[in-house]
């Protein structure tokens, strides 16, 4: 089988592309690589976050994650995610030698913040 590289880039439908552009840049930290009418594309480490304002589907079976270096960074998203009135689904908690968070972006996708212990 051959081996996939890292993931390059992910696309999602937002309802309004101004306030997932204030969510993902001010609250998550990433940056506009280039914009096209209905459409932003925002750099998040070596993979591209693609935002398509159209109605989301299956938001609720949808959630993307970031895994972390240590566990005390999964409660310092928690804290800033607080901080900015982002709704927290559930955590932070202990999970199998690790410690997880789910919150929800402005159309209800599940953003997973997590640690993940090595030899997990």
């Amino acid at each position: 089988m051959p081996t996939l590289p890292d993931l390059n880039h992910l696309n999602l439908n937002v309802r309004e592309l101004e306030r997932s552009r204030r969510f993902y840049c001010e609250i998550l930290g990433m940056n506009v690589r280039a914009e096209e009418e209905g459409m932003l594309f925002l750099r998040c480490g070596d993979a591209d976050l693609s935002l398509i304002q159209r109605e989301p589907i299956q938001v609720e079976s949808i959630h993307f994650g970031f895994r972390m270096e240590q566990p005390a960074e999964v409660d310092a998203w928690a804290d800033h995610f607080r901080q900015h009135g982002v709704t927290i689904a559930r955590g932070p908690f202990d999970r199998d030698g690790g410690r997880t968070l789910f919150a929800r972006d402005p159309d209800g996708y599940t953003l997973e913040i997590y640690y993940e212990a090595p030899g997990s």
